[in-house]
Formats: structure tokens, sequence, C-alpha cells
């Protein structure tokens, strides 16, 4: 057990005073308010459940906000690649990332919440996602070897470029979206951190002013050597990121963060994870239901006939009705599948013409057996 396990354990024992009169009520415990930012970038980890968050913490008025991050684009063992690369994080979302996180600090602000009681606890983030590490005032680690912060070299395909000086212009304005995030987060002394984890070309030392950690490209007066390869980027794991203070520790636990907080206890609010919980299961199971339905509007496209065309045209309302109720359900049919809204929109004013154009001209039978000219279209996503 970490040592910060066994004061906490130790400190919550020790017998401590009754108080007397009103001092003491329940509602003397802070409120710890946890949100969890997990799974895939652009879906489960979406601007449209932290909005509703949000707004739940607004009336909650919490005293500590808690961010645990837990996305991954790549496995733990990377060269067994077995993960799923379906599951990888939204790259093209990079900057509703940033608007989302500022419309997170906006709304804590509103809350009422100090700026140093808004953490995040990165338990895994590996990829697009580790961003989000950068975000906060504080960040805790997991105590774990799979606990990672890195994987942000996949930054580089927004501005990968065959001409140099057009790859320098889109290298500055990419990594000016990027240092935003560290801006909200009001860690803007971790640029050069987060400028040696995107580009292998970027070192990085640190040395001390005063009991500050001081992380620069320059190794004049550095304590320790952090990255000297222009060949690799940097990653972390939390031993690491503990021992040279990019963390402020790593923890086992919700209760080892917050007694590291200065808190012997405190009392949970656990609204946000109910909330993201059945957000991520809603919209998970909705995305199935579609790919279910699009292999039902393409069998019924190819029946044909009025009959036919009208099952498909209202198999394909129920998947434009799921994609607009779930941004991820609209995410990931266009990525997995090339079905957009609008083309589903399209789809279904293409079958409706169809119809109307089957009825004039007298065909409302199945086109099984006969030619085959009324069934059109040929489904979506096949």
């Amino acid at each position: 057990m970490p040592f910060t396990s066994l004061l906490a354990a130790s400190l919550v024992m020790a017998p401590t005073s009754a108080p007397t009169g009103d001092v003491a009520s329940e509602t003397a415990k802070p409120v710890v308010y946890v949100i969890p930012m997990d799974g895939q970038m652009g879906t489960d980890i979406h601007p449209s459940i932290y909005e509703t968050i949000i707004e739940d913490v607004q009336e909650v008025k919490p005293d500590v906000v808690v961010f645990k991050l837990n996305s991954a684009d790549v496995d733990t063992i990377e060269h067994i690649q077995n993960d799923d690369r379906r599951e990888a994080g939204m790259l093209g979302m990079f900057q509703e990332y940033e608007g989302m996180l500022k419309d997170i600090h906006t709304g804590l602000r509103k809350a009422g919440v100090d700026r140093e009681d808004m953490v995040v606890w990165l338990d895994d983030g590996y990829g697009i996602g580790a961003i989000l590490g950068f975000g906060f005032p504080k960040m805790f680690m997991t105590d774990s070897p799979d606990s990672r912060f890195g994987g942000l070299r996949v930054i580089q395909a927004f501005f990968a470029q065959n001409d140099a000086d057009v790859q320098a212009k889109m290298e500055g304005a990419w990594m000016g979206t990027a240092e935003k995030f560290l801006m909200h987060g009001g860690r803007e002394d971790l640029i050069p951190v987060l400028h040696a984890m995107v580009m292998p070309e970027k070192k990085l030392y640190a040395k001390f002013d005063g009991r500050d950690v001081v992380f620069s490209e320059d190794p004049n007066g550095a304590v320790w050597t952090l990255d000297s390869s222009t060949e690799r980027v940097l990653n972390f794991d939390s031993d690491r990121a503990e021992r040279v203070m990019l963390s402020e520790g790593s923890v086992e636990n919700l209760e080892d963060l917050v007694f590291l907080l200065g808190h012997q206890d405190y009392e949970m609010n656990e609204r946000g994870q109910e909330m993201f919980e059945t957000y991520k299961e809603r919209w998970r199971r909705a995305f199935e239901q579609c790919q279910g339905l699009l292999r039902d509007a393409a069998e019924q496209e190819r029946e044909g006939g009025i009959k036919g065309m009208g099952r498909a045209m209202n198999t394909y309302k129920k998947v434009l009705g799921l994609a607009r109720q779930y941004p991820a359900v609209e995410t990931r049919l266009s990525r997995d599948f090339g079905v957009s809204v609008l083309q589903l929109e399209g789809k279904i004013k293409s079958i409706q013409k169809a119809i109307a154009e089957s009825k004039r001209n007298g065909r409302g039978g199945s086109s099984r057996g006969r030619s085959g000219k009324s069934g059109r279209g040929g489904g979506l996503g096949g």
C-alpha cells in the first residue's frame, strides 16, 4: 500500500474529540463531485453530456470536482495490437474538445468551485484524450503500471505536410490550439512538456526554482533530463510523472486523492457518474440498434415496390431520429459506415420521390420477379 494510503488510514482511525454545540454538522464535510471522462473521445467523451453534467454541478455546488480520465487509443500492450481501432479517439473534433473544456471551466466558475479544487485524476490517458490531462489546475494519476499519460504524437496528423513552409504554419496553428488546453487549466508552465509529448525533435529538461520544478528545452542547470532524443516523443507513467512533480501524486482510490487535497472526510455526490454512465449506455445501445436498422433498410429496398420502399423509408427515419438524438451515434455512423444525417435526410427524400412516382405510374407491388426498377437506392452503409 502506498505511503499516502497508510497515512490516510491511520488518520481516519485516530481518535478525535467530539465537537460541541452547533459547530459540527453533516454539511461541514466537503462535497466531492466525480465526473467521468471514460471511453472514446468524440462519442463517450462528448460536449453534450458535459453540458448536462455541469448544469447539475451548478445546482449541487460541490466543494471539489474530480474529472476521472480513462481514454486510451492504444492498448497497454502495444506490440500485440489487441485494441479495437474503431474505438480510437476522433481526431477531427480537436477544436470541439477545446471548446468543451472552455465551457466546463466557465460552468465550474458559475458553480462557485475554486480553481484549486478542480482536479483531473488520470487513470489512463494515451492518445488524443491525454490532452485533457493538461486542462485542470491539478493532476493526479492512478498508482498502477498501466496508468499512462502520453500518445499525443497523434496531434502531428494535423500539420504533417510535404512543404516545409506549409508544415511550419500548420504546426504553429495546431500547437496554438493544443496550448489552449493548458491555458484553461492555468498550466502554461507545462507548454514545454506538451511540445516534447507531441514533437520528437523537442527535448525536455527540468530544474528547480526554489521548490518549484521548471520544465524547459534548455539543458543548462538541469536536474533531470527527461527527453534528450530527437526521434521519439515523451510519455509518462504514474511513477515518472510523480517523481518530476508533473502530477500531484499517485493514488489508489478517491479517498487517497481527497486526503492529498487536505480533506480527511468528505461527502460523495454520485449524480455526475450516474448521468455519464446512463448516457454512455444509451448512445451505444442506440448505435447497435442503428447498425441493425441499416441492414434491415437495405433488405427492404431490395424488396422493392411501394411497400418495400415505404418500409425502408420508415426504417431510415428511425436511424435518423437516433442520430439526431445522440450526436455520438452520427459520429460513429459517419466514421464506421460513411452515413451522415444529411445523407439519411437525402435518402428519405429520394425514397419519398420514388414512391410518389410509382403511385403516379400505377406500380404498387413488389419488384421481386419483375424488372426491379422500383427498388431504388441500394441502401446506405452497406
